[in-house]
């Protein structure tokens, strides 16, 4: 936790800083003990101020008691196709990069790796309206050009959200000979 100068001048400069209520708290209960073991004389006594730290507000549109979750999404890139696979299905992950490299199509293609980690930055909020947030700000970055986006997992469908337009969602892993036809003639429809 920063120091209640770096707070301070951190406020004068206009930048917003969320600390963890309960950090707060620890703070202002060891600053307490800390003052009732320091023997002091009449004029220290005098001199000190007892400041009480404020409440933190919390952002409007965040759920109150939202759960804080934990994940992680990786990004694969294979020319214009971004491949978004929740980690609990990462071990089935040699079918999804085949996916995205039908998606793309023919010609050889670097495959570039990338991760997106939940929490991250330790805050007040790190539930999943939070995450989400994040995860569509991080996938703007990454939409350059026609990019396409394969979409694998629940937990990635419910980051992007319904409005977002991903040509292909999968949110578990397919058994199955007839839904991987079904995966592959949608595939071919995108070209």
């Amino acid at each position: 936790m920063l120091p209640p100068a770096s707070l301070a001048y951190l406020d004068a400069l206009g930048i917003d800083v969320w600390v963890r209520r309960e950090l707060l708290a620890e703070r202002a209960a060891a600053a307490q003990q800390a003052r009732k073991r320091a023997p002091k004389t009449d004029v220290e006594q005098a001199r000190v101020p007892v400041v009480e730290p404020e409440p933190v507000a919390e952002p409007a549109d965040t759920p109150v008691g939202e759960p804080p979750v934990a994940f992680t999404v990786r990004c694969v890139r294979f020319g214009r196709v971004l491949a978004l696979i929740d980690e609990s299905l990462w071990r089935e992950r040699r079918f999804f990069l085949d996916v995205a490299r039908a998606m793309h199509g023919a010609g050889r293609v670097e495959r570039e790796v990338s991760r997106f980690e939940w929490p991250q930055l330790k805050s007040a909020d790190a539930g999943m309206s939070a995450a989400g947030r994040a995860f569509r700000a991080y996938l703007e970055t990454q939409m350059v050009g026609d990019t396409r986006v394969l979409a694998v997992g629940a937990r990635v469908a419910e980051l992007i959200g319904a409005d977002f337009d991903a040509p292909i969602r999968l949110d578990r892993a397919l058994r199955g000979l007839t839904e991987k036809k079904s995966l592959w003639r949608r595939i071919q429809n995108l070209k």
